[in-house]
């Protein structure tokens, strides 16, 4: 079984920088209450701010007793960068506004505070265009587990951040045969990024515990190497470290792998026929993780939604679904996402006839919505009507003559499909509308053909 899923953070750090279209640029805080302390620049993905976090934990401690050890994180995704509030006791503003337990997009020249007192000025800097040198890059992280009698299976990070979680599929997959193993785990125990290239794994305040070689993680981010033993919440999620990079070639468009990352890549290529041998693990985007991070999916949801980010929306709440499928804000909140993203494109799909592209518009709705009940209940209706519209069109109209037999069983079958579930058809149509008032002449045009179709007789001694 293949399961996908996957954060990151220092000053002057160095890794590919950020972009905004084709424009690279870094992150710069410039410091406005307390000058003397410095500029500071972001290169990484995944910026910490925290007092134990550099440059911080550097500071005089008057400057820094108002941060938490896990204040606030700056993150960048798709050209655009966020902040997002970790809980803090004394909070985040931005521009004067608290964003505590929010994610906030950050522009040039915004505003930052964190605490009462430790403020900064945000600056996108373009950088110029250079060719990174060649290095032997990190393609994958293997955790094995130590105890094979248990039944755990290898671990595969392909890409960073990744999130160790009892709702990940990664470690739920075993509550029934180890329920209360499962439970020692936390929502958010720790998570494993990447900085300038390397792997750390930072505890994220978990009950039970973060362990490196027998000894218990405090707040500080520790680098990983090969054959480090991590445990996560005791002695039972015992995996070895295992890293896997590419050699560093002359040739740019050549890429050869190492002995262990070919290894692993055969491992995976054998699993890949073979059942749960083997957890994958893909990265599902910075923004999606932080949503799961600062645990407040629906609060940031509601946020897409009225910005009008229906797309990013719909991935969101599906990536959510999966940890927490019983969630019926999620569902609810997923359910317009993906309504308001797709249903006007498949109606101008309808209307122009296009209706093997309409069908696979839904398909891709389906697939992204699987788990979302709420969602492919409508989608079935819209399959149902996009049925109607297809047959009408295939006959020249909806009160065409009946010209054959095969006709005549056609127009039955959708009638009985009506027919069969009135009351379940228009409930689904007032809903689809309320979410994109413009339905409402699809469903009229519906009910129109519905009427001249059942006036075509049908029944009249063409069965």
């Amino acid at each position: 079984m293949i399961a996908q899923r996957n954060m990151a953070s220092d000053q002057a750090l160095v890794a590919e920088p950020h972009a905004i279209g084709d424009q690279r640029f870094s992150i710069v805080l410039k410091p406005l209450s307390h000058a003397e302390l410095g500029d500071i620049r972001i290169d990484e993905v995944v910026f910490a701010i925290g007092r134990s976090e550099v440059p911080f934990d550097s500071y005089a401690p008057p400057i820094i007793a108002d941060l938490s050890h896990r204040h606030a994180r700056i993150f960048s995704e798709y050209g655009a960068v966020y902040i997002a509030d970790m809980d803090s006791k004394n909070g985040t503003t931005v521009n004067r506004v608290d964003v505590q337990q929010k994610i906030t997009r950050l522009r040039d020249g915004d505003e930052i505070c964190f605490g009462k007192a430790l403020s900064y000025r945000v600056q996108l800097c373009p950088r110029a265009q250079q060719r990174p040198a060649r290095t032997a890059k990190l393609i994958s992280l293997t955790l094995t587990p130590e105890r094979g009698e248990l039944g755990l299976q290898p671990i595969v990070v392909t890409q960073f951040p990744f999130l160790i979680s009892k709702a990940d599929e990664a470690f739920s997959r075993y509550r029934d045969d180890h329920p209360q193993q499962v439970n020692y785990l936390s929502r958010r125990h720790p998570h494993i990024f990447l900085k300038s290239d390397a792997p750390f794994i930072e505890d994220l305040g978990s009950t039970n515990g973060t362990f490196i070689g027998g000894n218990r993680l405090d707040e500080h981010a520790i680098a990983l190497k090969d054959g480090d033993i991590l445990a996560f919440g005791g002695h039972h999620f015992v995996y070895q470290v295992s890293l896997q990079r590419e050699n560093a070639v002359a040739d740019p468009t050549v890429t050869k792998f190492s002995a262990p990352a070919a290894a692993a890549a055969a491992a995976a290529a054998s699993h890949a026929g073979d059942g749960d041998k083997t957890t994958f693990v893909a990265a599902v985007g910075v923004l999606a993780f932080a949503l799961f991070y600062s645990g407040a999916p629906e609060r940031e949801l509601k946020a897409l939604l009225e910005n009008g980010e229906y797309g990013r929306a719909a991935v969101l709440a599906s990536r959510a679904l999966e940890r927490d499928p019983d969630n019926a804000q999620l569902k609810a909140l997923g359910t317009e996402a993906s309504l308001k993203a797709n249903l006007p494109q498949w109606m101008a799909m309808l209307k122009a006839r296009q209706f093997d592209r309409a069908a696979a518009l839904l398909a891709g709705m389906k697939k992204l919505g699987g788990h979302n009940p709420d969602l492919q209940a409508l989608l079935k209706e819209l399959e149902w009507a996009g049925n109607l519209e297809r047959l009408v069109s295939a006959r020249g109209g909806a009160d065409a003559p009946i010209r054959s037999p095969d006709d005549a069983a056609k127009i039955k079958a959708i009638l009985r499909q009506w027919d069969e579930d009135t009351q379940g058809h228009q409930r689904a149509f007032v809903m689809l509308s309320s979410y994109v008032p413009a339905f409402k002449d699809t469903y009229a045009e519906a009910l129109s053909h519905l009427r001249k179709l059942a006036l075509t007789g049908w029944s009249g001694g063409n069965e």
